[in-house]
């Protein structure tokens, strides 16, 4: 993926090519995925934000994709805070199958699970 601060990792070379710009970058966006998580747990933290975060169903199905990281603990964060929407409420579970319908769909695959 590519980030906003990119040009700041490119290679000595100058081709961009360095396989440690690569790993940073991809530590970077994990890093930067897992905060916005944490940001979501503590805005969902009251029912005034999960209320808000199923408001923005487009936003759910971003989260979910992040179930396609490599890193458990972001898996994690998403899995609890998926499941947290689901049990919320009616509209909030609906939200929830939506959204791993999006990510059936983004993936090629035949079910959902």
């Amino acid at each position: 993926p590519i980030t906003p601060l990119s040009p700041w990792m490119a290679s000595p070379n100058g081709t961009g090519n360095c396989r440690a710009s690569i790993a940073l970058e991809t530590s970077m966006s994990y890093s930067i995925i897992d905060e916005v998580m944490a940001c979501l747990q503590l805005l969902m933290n009251s029912k005034y934000g999960i209320q808000a975060v199923m408001m923005f169903p487009d936003a759910v199905r971003h989260m979910t994709l992040a179930l396609d990281v490599s890193s458990y603990n972001i898996r994690q964060k998403v899995l609890v805070l998926l499941a947290v929407l689901a049990v919320y409420s009616d509209t909030g579970h609906g939200v929830v199958v939506d959204s791993l319908e999006y990510l059936k769909v983004i993936r090629y695959e035949k079910n959902r699970f």
